[in-house]
């Protein structure tokens, strides 16, 4: 349950429309996580490293979708790399069912600002 509920979050993120006008003001208008979440299961995720990692990568994202103007960069990449960043991540955790090690993700990070660099 609680994974599928960061999957939509994640799905909510990447289909914004937002993304399609990135110089243009105005919110997404996100939903936030805690909307989809109850305090138990944001404790236990914080708890553990893979779950800490992935409610602040969320936060990054809402917040910056849901600000007036959206940054140049998000998580250190440029915004597709970031959105494609975020994307591999939730196709890992639909394949395997459980959140991105942390060590993985930071792999899957790696690779795409390294095609940026």
């Amino acid at each position: 349950m609680v994974l599928d509920s960061l999957l939509s979050q994640i799905q909510d993120i990447l289909s914004a429309p937002r993304w399609a006008y990135p110089d243009s003001p105005g919110s997404a208008n996100v939903p936030r996580l805690t909307t989809r979440l109850t305090p138990e299961q944001f404790q236990s995720l914080r708890a553990v490293p893979e779950g800490a990692f992935l409610l602040d990568l969320l936060d990054l994202f809402e917040e910056a979708l849901n600000d007036d103007w959206l940054p140049f960069e998000l998580a250190g990449l440029p915004l597709p790399k970031a959105r494609e960043f975020l994307s591999n991540l939730a196709g890992y955790m639909r394949e395997h069912q459980q959140l991105a090690p942390v060590e993985q993700a930071r792999a899957m990070h790696r690779a795409l600002a390294e095609l940026v660099a």
